[in-house]
């Protein structure tokens, strides 16, 4: 963030959307306009967007599922949605994917000033998994792989601290098993006890988990109307 450069923040806003609502690397690149659920979104009268939810099939996702990601008004810096809105308004992106190649950011966003504000070429994979292995291995001195999947790691972290339930947390992983839950939970409960017995203030760090994954459009669609 000190950087100030807009790609900079661009991988600040992916990385904070992988820890706030569990996206493998390749979903993150494939958010844009095209994957808002409006229906489930919640949006207020004065123009205030609590919600957003997003469409999300993975690798391992037989169908769509639906995503909810929440505006935080206790911890700002941790806003998923605060930032993705800044994001898109500096970079001018109206339509079309959220996150932009790196290529495609410096030549046409930064440069052309008419640019009609549809991006085309997302982000990709491998840019994903570069940005995790060089922030950590320039910030972080332990042993183990370091990757892309650190966001799914870390929004068990945040799931467990942040006092979820274990199922919802599951079925946001959208993992087929508890085994493979499992790894990406990991010590997140032994590190809440051991930062509690260091006295760690946790309430002014964590973002209050709140539930993610819908299964039932209509019911969420008739709830949200209703309000």
């Amino acid at each position: 963030m000190c950087s100030n450069h807009l790609w900079d923040f661009e991988l600040y806003c992916i990385i904070l959307i992988q820890c706030q609502i569990f996206l493998r690397e390749d979903e993150i690149g494939r958010t844009g306009c095209h994957t808002i659920n409006s229906d489930v979104s919640i949006i207020k009268s004065n123009d205030c967007v609590e919600g957003i939810a997003f469409e999300i099939q993975g690798k391992a996702d037989a169908t769509l599922g639906t995503l909810m990601m929440w505006f935080d008004h206790d911890l700002p810096e941790f806003c998923p949605i605060c930032h993705l809105l800044a994001f898109l308004r500096m970079t001018r992106n109206k339509d079309g994917y959220f996150f932009l190649d790196y290529n495609y950011l410096i030549s046409t966003i930064m440069k052309d000033q008419y640019w009609d504000g549809t991006c085309t070429e997302a982000i990709t994979y491998s840019d994903v998994l570069a940005a995790w292995k060089n922030l950590c291995s320039a910030t972080l001195e332990r042993e183990g792989k370091l990757g892309a999947h650190s966001g799914r790691k870390m929004a068990y972290l945040f799931g467990v601290w942040g006092s979820g339930q274990d199922t919802d947390q599951r079925l946001s992983m959208r993992h087929k098993t508890v085994k493979n839950a499992l790894k990406y939970k990991c010590d997140a409960s032994f590190l809440l006890s051991l930062a509690q017995e260091n006295m760690i203030d946790l309430m002014m760090r964590t973002p209050k988990w709140c539930s993610l994954y819908c299964e039932n459009h209509q019911l969420a669609i008739a709830v949200n109307n209703a309000t």
